[in-house]
């Protein structure tokens, strides 16, 4: 017997929705890091950034950029006291939580209690099931929380957005992939919001999980990497590259591989 499979083509709404729904899953997995003088006075943040999290067989963990936590340290020597919060839950007691880190490759790993887990509202992706290799031309999203959306609410309150992003890969090596996208077509979750077109800073997508879109049906997307940086344009119309540390680099209980 022969079976043939009609292909019924979308229309630009259908289009529309199927985009949103990627969009909105994406939310999921990023979680909002960052540190601040006071936590009773929204107007003593410093700077935020993104992390997410991976379940093993044995551990939970989150990873986020090196500089991230650098620039977090650097902080450290100049102000007397600062929070250190992943959404609403302060973490503390750094250097003992760390689990890994290369300043090299840009990464660095840490490790979370249950009930810390539970307060953040922690979606991981799964070691192995999750996690898969870049391939060129492969579709990606990458969700983050860009500076540029900050605002004070009030004082108690910080107004974070998050933004996602899809595109292509457009190179892979070894130890990391590149990512080009026009800066038009940056829009947050679900809305029109655009990301100002006049703004070539992006930080806050630092450390933000990279998914590769999947070709199975039940599975909507793999961690592919973690974003690093960005590689401004010179101009406005030009596309925006950027740089994500692959997974594999990364081991089941959070040691990183070093590239020396």
């Amino acid at each position: 017997m022969i079976s043939v499979e009609k292909k019924i083509p979308l229309n630009n709404d259908e289009l529309r929705k199927c985009e949103k729904m990627l969009h909105k899953e994406t939310r999921k997995y990023p979680c909002l890091i960052y540190w601040m003088t006071n936590r009773l006075d929204a107007n003593s943040i410093l700077h935020n950034a993104t992390c997410c999290f991976v379940k093993t067989s044995t551990h939970l963990f989150g990873i986020t950029a090196y500089h991230v936590i650098k620039k977090f340290h650097q902080d450290q020597q100049t102000h007397n006291n600062i929070d250190l919060c992943i959404r609403n839950a302060k973490i503390s007691d750094w250097e003992r939580r760390q689990i890994d880190s290369d300043e090299g490759l840009d990464i660095v790993t840490f490790e979370i209690t249950d009930k810390e887990a539970k307060e953040i509202g922690v979606h991981p992706f799964a070691e192995g099931r999750d996690w898969i290799s870049p391939q060129v031309g492969a579709g990606v999203f990458f969700t983050g929380y860009a500076g540029v959306d900050r605002s004070i609410l009030n004082l108690k309150n910080i107004g974070f957005t998050q933004t996602s992003n899809a595109s292509v890969i457009t190179s892979v090596g070894p130890e990391e992939f590149e990512i080009q996208i026009l800066r038009k077509d940056m829009n947050s979750l679900g809305e029109d919001h655009v990301i100002p077109p006049l703004t070539k800073d992006l930080g806050g997508f630092s450390g933000a999980p990279v998914m590769i879109t999947s070709s199975s049906l039940s599975k909507l997307f793999h961690l592919g990497g973690i974003m690093l940086k960005q590689i401004p344009t010179d101009t406005e119309e030009g596309p925006v590259t950027f740089i994500v540390r692959r997974i594999n680099s990364i081991c089941q209980d959070g040691t990183i591989i070093s590239r020396t």
